[in-house]
């Protein structure tokens, strides 16, 4: 990871669902709006409905959909799987020393995946929220991280988070992606 920034990952599995309790003042989610418009499509394109984000994130998660084929990829791939939920804000508090993201994942007993990411409102969102999606994807796809460890494909970069290099990669392709787009359109004059 470049400049010391970590993402944190943890994985649990639950006999029941995980119900996160409300606190005053906590920041208020929505699930994903409905839309005309195609899932994970180019054009007014949106999320999966198993995704729900704060209505801050809406404008950057379009943009995303709209300039990076990397983020539509992943989109497209939640959305293969309707058994996983996912729960993007952000985070009420300062996450731990040199993290930007985190995602605690539960996986019940039925087998739904439960998703909770929450993204430093000072980090690059649209790499963070790529990594930390490419986590989800990586426990829906059925990766067992302690498997990958032992194989070194993945390693724990604190007690009980695992860090992998596909979601490394997965951020820094999207990133890499608005970046060139964002420098394209500029060239074109739009």
């Amino acid at each position: 990871m470049s400049c010391g920034m970590r993402a944190w990952t943890i994985v649990v599995c639950l006999g029941g669902l995980l119900l996160a309790p409300r606190t005053a003042g906590a920041e208020q989610v929505e699930p994903s709006p409905p839309s005309s418009g195609p899932v994970c499509g180019t054009a007014e394109g949106r999320m999966p409905t198993s995704v729900q984000f704060t209505t801050l994130f809406r404008e950057s998660l379009e943009e995303m959909l709209s300039r990076s084929d990397g983020f539509r990829s992943q989109c497209a791939r939640l959305a293969q799987h309707p058994w996983v939920y996912v729960r993007l804000k952000f985070a009420l508090s300062p996450l731990p020393y040199a993290f930007q993201a985190r995602t605690l994942i539960a996986r019940t007993l039925d087998g739904p995946i439960i998703a909770y990411i929450e993204i430093d409102p000072r980090a690059s969102w649209p790499e963070w929220i790529a990594h930390e999606i490419e986590h989800v994807l990586e426990q829906a796809d059925g990766l067992r991280l302690w498997d990958l460890a032992a194989e070194h494909r993945t390693w724990e970069s604190s007690e009980s988070t695992y860090e992998t290099q596909r979601a490394i990669d997965a951020g820094r392709i999207v990133s890499r992606q608005m970046r060139e787009t964002k420098r394209a359109r500029r060239v074109a004059g739009e």
